[in-house]
């Protein structure tokens, strides 16, 4: 642990004199409350948590909370744990599990306060608001978006052989059309319902309908 500031941290790292070395698995997480000079590291692993605090010249550091086991709260089990940060402006921190429940743990009452918040499980990060009142949760959503396989061809061409692509297409619905009754489909030979065009690139919109009031 290096507690300078950037200006001196080079000249630290290049003599390698740290505060305090600190031996951890490879599964851990860290949180930090600048304002109370307490840094606690979850090791995921174990389920344990360990809460360091500097002092107000921070020449020293020493353990204040040691060898918590959460999993006594948690049925004896390792939860998994996806997110982990102190509550702004106190001594709590909040422990996310993978699968979206939130508990606040307090480290000067030694226990998890009553409650526990479900949040959505595809949580990107979850911060503390700034003033402690709450916290949030940042989610992020993929959208799925069918289009028919004609559109997909045309968001796929360019402009210089986008008719090319498009004729066989075109041609293929054309003996659909003819070779089934106007109450089947809602076609004929001369009319065509080419495309909707709210996927096209407006670069290639232009020529688009060029080519289309060339076709017909």
């Amino acid at each position: 642990i290096y507690p300078e500031g950037i200006k001196y941290l080079q000249e630290k790292l290049d003599s390698q004199s740290p505060l305090k070395k600190l031996t951890l698995g490879r599964n851990f997480m860290i949180a930090i409350n600048v304002a109370k000079s307490l840094i606690a590291i979850y090791e995921n692993d174990k389920g344990t948590l360990n809460t360091y605090r500097l002092d107000e010249e921070q020449d020293n550091i020493h353990l204040q909370y040691r060898h918590i086991q959460i999993s006594q709260w948690y049925n004896l089990n390792i939860p998994k744990i996806a997110h982990f940060f102190f509550i702004k402006n106190t001594e709590d921190v909040c422990f996310v599990e993978k699968n979206g429940q939130a508990r606040i743990y307090s480290l000067i009452n030694g226990n998890f306060r009553p409650g526990a918040a479900q949040l959505p499980k595809n949580c990107t990060k979850v911060i503390s608001a700034p003033d402690g009142t709450c916290f949030v949760a940042f989610v992020k959503e993929k959208l799925a978006i069918k289009t028919s396989k004609f559109e997909d061809k045309v968001m796929e061409t360019n402009s210089k052989n986008l008719w090319e692509k498009m004729q066989d297409d075109i041609f293929e619905i054309n003996d659909k059309s003819e070779s089934s009754s106007p109450n089947e489909t809602g076609l004929s030979s001369n009319n065509i319902a080419i495309i909707s065009q709210r996927n096209i690139d407006s670069s290639t919109e232009p020529e688009l309908s060029k080519d289309i009031e060339t076709y017909k």
